[in-house]
């Protein structure tokens, strides 16, 4: 099936709900993965610092997250 076959469909609601949890992630989680970078960046050496790979970990599922809820408001049909 090709991607134009596969068309991305959702209700109102769930685009209303996908809005909501994009303000979220926008809004707390993202500047909360960068605070948490900040932190662990003051721990001192970054090579062996397992809370500062695991804050930029977060930080990149955050930004994956936002990005994908981005493509599907922006790109799906309402039914």
């Amino acid at each position: 099936m090709s991607e134009k076959a596969r068309e991305m469909t959702a209700s109102a609601e769930q685009i209303t709900q996908m809005k909501k949890e994009l303000l979220y992630q926008i809004s707390y989680c993202l500047p909360e993965a960068e605070e948490m970078i900040r932190q662990a960046a003051r721990m001192g050496c970054l090579e062996r610092n397992a809370e500062y790979e695991v804050a930029l970990e977060e930080k990149e599922y955050v930004v994956k997250r936002i990005k994908e809820l981005m493509y599907v408001i922006s790109n799906c049909k309402i039914v």
